[in-house]
């Protein structure tokens, strides 16, 4: 069925047509998720639940038009802004992918100019708009250190954040500071491990890996939390709690608690916990094992993926040694016949391995776990949409990607 009411004219299909002289058609369902638009067409777009992101036609014709509008003026709140998508065609004389569009209330329509100008505002509500592309980023912190003394804790691995494309929006020639975080050192017993150091890049950050617990009877047996926890040290020490602070996806799990000793059989330590799994619970026969990493391959051909965030191993007394989970966690200590304890691998954020030495019979170096990984950033964005050369540039097909293994900035 269709009608006119005065010079408009309107259709059941749930289309609105423009005046008779012209114009666009409005369509008569609101947006509310993302959704591809065509020339001619006018829409109400509600962000109540979201922003939304709009994508424009891959081709046009000089005077083709658009036009949006806030349906609740709602695009100024955080997080429900209007994004659109120019689909390879310029926008306002620029080849960026994404436009923003966050002020309550605003009006945008847009006209097809030429190859050179491409879409331009004729209504904007006097708002400017921003530039911005995503990149796809891995931010991993410094591991803990494992702890000291007889039996003790691994080390739990720094918090790993990743997302697997490109959707973290920059904005071009703007700076975003990285900070890559340090592992957490592991000083001689009775001195207590040290936690690792978060690393940041933009708004993310991932925390530090907790540090393990002491053994040999320590008062601060229990693991600490952290990106992943720290295991627990000798004589029942509890795990450290992982994804601490919280995040969604979880940057990290949780330690093993020590093992309960018995008058014959001294308590193996617990594991550090890592970025993919927990770190295991100390053994009747040793020190539980790390939890592994998570392998990611953001740097691309000719790099081979890398498992990144793994937990330190417990340490045993006569058994066997904890292993460092995958992602270069230290292995853990023996504490007779001597084994040391290890460190954790630079750069991917490893948990320290638990030292296993009785200060009764403490040979060199001593009654230290090993030191937790340092940390390390890694961003990933499309060549064509920067110039920028910060941190270490390589490239992979069509992308090009900026390692970062200590403090620097970006320039989107």
């Amino acid at each position: 069925m269709s009608g006119k009411v005065g010079d408009n004219t309107y259709r059941a299909s749930g289309v609105v047509a423009a005046a008779s002289g012209g114009g666009l058609e409005w369509c008569s369902a609101i947006k509310s998720t993302a959704f591809c638009a065509s020339a001619g067409k006018g829409y109400f777009v509600n962000t109540c639940g979201g922003g939304v992101t709009v994508t424009l036609p891959a081709s046009a014709t000089q005077g083709e038009t658009i036009e949006f509008k806030d349906y609740k003026r709602t695009w100024g709140t955080a997080c429900k802004a209007l994004t659109i998508n120019s689909n390879s065609l310029n926008y306002q004389g620029s080849a960026s992918a994404a436009l923003v569009y966050e002020t309550d209330g605003q009006a945008v329509k847009i006209v097809y100019a030429d190859a050179t100008r491409g879409w331009t505002p004729t209504v904007d509500d006097d708002a400017a708009y921003v530039h911005k592309y995503n990149v796809q980023y891995m931010v991993v912190a410094g591991g803990g250190g494992g702890g000291p003394g007889e039996q003790a804790g691994g080390g739990g691995a720094g918090g790993m954040r990743n997302v697997p494309s490109k959707s973290f929006s920059v904005i071009p020639g703007c700076d975003y500071t990285v900070t890559v975080g340090g592992g957490g050192a592991a000083p001689d017993y009775p001195g207590a491990s040290v936690g690792g150091v978060a690393s940041v890049f933009s708004t993310i950050t991932s925390a530090g890996g907790g540090y393990g617990g002491q053994g040999t009877n320590s008062p601060t047996k229990d693991g600490d939390p952290g990106g992943s926890g720290g295991g627990g040290g000798s004589d029942c020490g509890a795990a450290g709690t992982g994804n601490d602070p919280p995040t969604s996806p979880d940057q990290g799990n949780n330690g093993g608690a020590a093992y309960a000793p018995t008058a014959a059989n001294p308590a193996g330590g617990g594991a550090g916990g890592g970025h993919a799994c927990a770190g295991q619970a100390g053994q009747a026969t040793g020190g539980g094992t790390g939890g592994d990493g998570t392998v990611c391959g953001i740097r691309g051909t000719p790099f081979a993926p890398v498992a990144y965030a793994g937990g330190g191993g417990g340490a045993a007394f006569h058994g066997t040694p904890g292993a460092g989970g995958a992602g270069g966690g230290g292995a853990g200590g023996r504490g007779g016949p001597f084994i040391q304890a290890d460190d954790a691998c630079t750069n991917t954020g490893g948990g320290g391995g638990a030292s296993g030495v009785s200060l009764s019979t403490s040979p060199a170096p001593g009654t230290a776990g090993g030191t937790g990984g340092s940390g390390i950033v890694i961003i990933r964005r499309l060549t064509a949409s920067s110039t920028s050369t910060s941190g270490t540039v390589t490239t992979c097909g069509s992308d090009t990607i900026h390692t970062f293994t200590g403090d620097g900035t970006f320039t989107a």
